[in-house]
């Protein structure tokens, strides 16, 4: 599995590479424009109840791995990009690494304020799982949230997952689905 681009009606998702990461993690919205060939609207980066720091933090953190481990290019996030004359990044995909040894994948996504609710979510995330399913080693693909982030839990339904229970977080809830082999 080494696509590095995956497309899906309305977007393109582009494999985060080191560089990107780096530029995305230092707030460098204008070398991240540069290197994705995309606008970088102003209310980047996704929020989840916060001011971006979360992302910010976590793009350190996937920096950190993709420096140390670049083999790993695909399995710790992907840009999406919103197509049209000028294509526009709206959020990000990720799985948190490669399959465990029992197969599973968890996968998260996040989406600026500014285009959620447009079913973009769903879509990159559908696109992911898709990705996900062509490698043999994976067998159950997983995702956590809040309860009380609907907009969240709908994506996980509308892409086949079901309530599996308590998430591995206080607090919250996972769904998944299996991949058969």
């Amino acid at each position: 599995m080494d696509e590095r681009l995956l497309r899906t009606p309305r977007l393109t998702l582009f494999a985060a590479s080191f560089t990107a990461v780096d530029a995305a993690a230092e707030g460098d919205r204008s070398t991240l424009a540069r290197l994705l060939g995309a606008s970088v609207p102003a209310d980047w980066p996704p929020r989840l109840n916060d001011d971006g720091r979360m992302a910010l933090e976590g793009f350190k953190f996937v920096r950190d791995i993709l420096r140390q481990h670049p083999t790993l290019v695909g399995w710790w996030g992907w840009w999406v990009l919103l197509q049209g004359s000028w294509p526009s990044l709206v959020g990000v995909v990720a799985t948190k690494g490669p399959p465990d040894r029992e197969g599973t994948v968890e996968v998260s996504y996040g989406i600026i304020d500014s285009h959620q609710g447009k079913g973009i979510a769903t879509e990159a995330t559908q696109g992911l799982i898709d990705w996900l399913k062509r490698d043999p080693r994976v067998r159950r693909i997983v995702a956590e949230t809040f309860p009380s982030m609907a907009a969240s839990i709908a994506v996980m339904e509308k892409c086949g997952m079901s309530f599996l229970g308590e998430g591995s977080e206080p607090g919250t809830i996972r769904y998944g689905l299996s991949v058969p082999r």
